[in-house]
């Protein structure tokens, strides 16, 4: 008996522990799980200066719709991103130094397995332009041979900076854009005044899925800053897809 009694105390502290952690959990039920899949929301940061390493999107994760991510800060391990948005530096033939957005697609000819391919369906059908043709793409009008992955991935090494500035070159950044099927051909069609301009992608994911797409706003508008900020529009277009 004598043994139980010193045991009793000890037994007492346990419940009390057990019983404040179960009101612990009760009291804060929106406490994050790690490993759970966080998606940024838009605007999306890609200046080169606050996120060098841009954003990706995996546009289907886990049968449901996914969403985007800081490549330098992933919230799970398992994100495998369909494209790369960021933005570069460069010096311009002028003098300037500006900075230039592109898209990636994950994979590329030289490296197939598993790549993101993607085609300009407003090339396809000139009149599909903007928002309003954007909301009429369906899955089967999706579905082309004209899809296809990078020519190749980017290689900045090949990329003459100005040693003063620590900056790309213009020009020869362009040599290695021109190897992207996205990259920035959206641009020119937002700094136009011509509404309803913007170019709709079809990207086909590593999961076989198809995903519409559009660039809305760059740079964003009631973003936290002027520059650098990003908005998209995209929707896969698989039934089984929520």
């Amino acid at each position: 008996m004598r043994i139980l009694l010193k045991n009793i105390p000890l037994l007492c502290i346990t419940i009390m522990l057990v019983f404040l952690g179960a009101c612990e959990n009760k009291e804060y039920p929106g406490k994050k799980v790690v490993g759970s899949f966080d998606t940024l929301k838009q605007p999306y940061d890609i200046h080169p200066e606050r996120n060098p390493a841009g954003i990706g999107i995996d546009f289907y994760y886990k049968y449901h719709r996914g969403g985007a991510n800081n490549m330098d800060d992933l919230s799970v391990s398992d994100f495998k991103h369909d494209i790369r948005i960021k933005a570069v530096k460069a010096k311009s033939i002028e003098g300037d130094i500006r900075i230039i957005p592109y898209i990636v697609l994950y994979g590329s000819a030289n490296h197939r397995t598993n790549a993101a391919m993607a085609y300009e369906y407003s090339k396809k059908d000139s009149a599909m332009r903007g928002a309003s043709a954007y909301e009429d793409i369906t899955l089967e009008e999706a579905k082309s041979p004209l899809e296809s992955p990078d020519l190749g991935s980017m290689n900045f090494e090949k990329v003459e900076k100005d040693s003063s500035r620590n900056v790309y070159l213009e020009n020869d950044l362009r040599i290695q854009l021109k190897k992207l099927v996205i990259a920035d051909k959206w641009l020119k069609s937002l700094r136009n005044s011509v509404e309803n301009d913007e170019p709709v992608w079809i990207i086909r994911t590593r999961d076989n899925k198809h995903v519409k797409f559009m660039v809305t706003e760059y740079p964003a508008e009631d973003a936290p800053a002027q520059d650098g900020y990003i908005r998209l529009r995209w929707k896969v277009l698989n039934k089984d897809s929520i």
